[in-house]
């Protein structure tokens, strides 16, 4: 099993895919909303995945990369992003599981073909290739399935 992360500092996706014969399945989605101090916000990003690998038996994590050029990118973000994924890489790294990068380009082809494609495409295309209703994925959800389709093909 792969899990999919889309990280962030106010919203995180997950997704746990399961393939089977090549077939991706989803086993567990969902996106949660972080508040509090930045320290609390690390703290359950933390707790999220250490969940995550205790109830599934991950074998990789794919993990988004930031995008650099964008109008919202700068030092800081880029800090705060940097210390999101350190939360996950901790805890991948306790569980002693391989935690892979998907740019998100790379994350929009594997999920459309298409790695300059918009987050609609990439939510209408991952929800096809596993079986979901694409009004039902929206924002990081979307985008954590892309990364884990992604991260699986790796």
């Amino acid at each position: 099993m792969t899990l999919g992360v889309d990280p962030g500092s106010q919203r995180i996706g997950y997704v746990v895919l399961s393939f089977i014969g090549g077939v991706p399945h989803i086993v567990d989605l969902s996106v949660h909303r972080l508040t509090g101090t930045l320290t609390q916000r690390v703290g359950a990003i933390a707790d999220d995945v250490a969940e995550l690998l205790t109830e599934h038996p991950i074998q990789r994590v794919a993990i988004e990369t930031p995008f650099v050029g964008g109008r919202r990118s700068n030092a800081r973000s880029f800090r705060v992003l940097g210390e999101c994924m350190g939360a996950v890489r901790v805890e991948c790294s306790r569980a002693g599981i391989e935690v892979v990068e998907v740019s998100p380009a790379e994350a929009k082809r594997s999920a459309t073909g298409n790695g300059n494609a918009t987050k609609e495409q990439v939510a209408r295309a991952g929800a096809a290739r596993c079986g979901l209703d694409a009004e039902k994925i929206v924002g990081e959800a979307a985008d954590a399935i892309a990364v884990g389709l992604a991260g699986g093909a790796k």
